[in-house]
């Protein structure tokens, strides 16, 4: 990645306390966070795709910002690793409508039980139980599309679909990453990436979620086309295994806290996410909301560590899921 030093006049009153606000809180950024923040003194970092991340000074804090990304708190002595996490793990807050296709039917048999069924990856941990059926043998396949919404209801700041994306391959999958497209009348109005995915490694026969995030808004009655792929080569993604997860009252809404443990043989460098995947009573995804795990990291093998992440909206059932990178 490459690093730049941003150069900018001061920022005025009202843009201070807009950024502020924004990078100490839980939602993704907008078009008009982002530009509330431009004066703030920064380091630039260029992303392989996509926005780039903006680390930003506020309150003492080293804290990494990026457009439909909920702003990621880094260490005094932040690492490129970390900065690469941050590009690669993207956090979009999320009020979605309930999600509206349904599962992709199996289309052949296969004498491999695991690819005869749907399972919930056992790194999640949570109260919902959403259920499935196998998408086509052999391929990536996204059995569930959520409703297109706009992030906190503002037009303005994009488009948002959930997805859920199956495993039918005969091995592990590493990596996941979506993308999709938004077409109208024949007509390309959209072009998206996916953000979120849990669990971002996926064995045969699993399922995980995620949102693809469109920067424009989309118009109503587009259609949407998700396609999902894995890397083939080298990938320092991490699962974590999340061992608790329970719903509290928090100060202003409800929250989702409990504690996730490395299971892995290396290292897990921060910033450790800590994914809530809302349900409706229909079982369907509803709402993504995004949190960290406390602490700068890294979390050593077996090591724990706990995480706190609150809920705008209803969550009648959830899951949660977290991973990091290894260095």
């Amino acid at each position: 990645m490459r690093s730049t030093a941003d150069a900018a006049p001061s920022p005025n009153p009202g843009q201070i306390a807009q950024c502020q606000s924004a990078a100490t809180g839980h939602h993704s950024f907008t078009k008009s966070d982002m530009a509330a923040c431009a004066n703030f003194p920064s380091i630039s970092q260029q992303c392989p795709s996509g926005s780039a991340v903006r680390v930003i000074s506020v309150n003492s804090n080293n804290v990494a910002i990026r457009l439909g990304q909920a702003p990621a708190r880094l260490s005094k002595n932040y690492t490129v690793s970390q900065l690469k996490a941050v590009c690669h793990k993207t956090a979009s807050k999320s009020k979605p409508k309930n999600g509206t296709a349904a599962p992709t039917p199996p289309k052949s048999g296969s004498s491999d039980a695991a690819l005869k069924s749907v399972s919930i990856p056992s790194t999640l941990a949570g109260t919902a139980h959403p259920v499935f059926s196998p998408g086509p043998l052999g391929k990536l396949d996204i059995v569930y599309t959520g409703a297109a919404y706009s992030p906190g209801g503002e037009t303005a700041d994009g488009t948002i679909v959930p997805f859920a994306v199956w495993n039918g391959t005969t091995k592990s999958v590493q990596d996941l990453s979506a993308s999709g497209t938004a077409s109208l009348g024949g007509k390309v109005v959209g072009s998206g990436n996916s953000q979120d995915i849990e669990p971002p490694n996926l064995a045969r026969g699993q399922v995980a979620f995620g949102i693809i995030f469109f920067q424009t808004a989309t118009p109503a009655g587009a259609t949407f086309n998700i396609s999902a792929s894995s890397e083939a080569d080298f990938s320092n993604t991490l699962v974590a295994q999340v061992t608790q997860a329970n719903e509290v009252p928090g100060s202003f809404s409800n929250d989702v806290v409990g504690s996730i443990t490395n299971p892995n043989k290396q290292p897990i460098m921060g910033p450790l996410g800590a994914y809530v995947f809302c349900f409706n009573s229909s079982n369907m995804l509803s709402a993504v909301e995004t949190g960290y795990a406390s602490g700068n990291g890294p979390w050593a093998p077996g090591a724990t560590a706990s995480y706190d992440t609150s809920l705008e909206d209803p969550c009648p059932t959830f899951l949660v899921g977290a991973s990091g990178f290894s260095d």
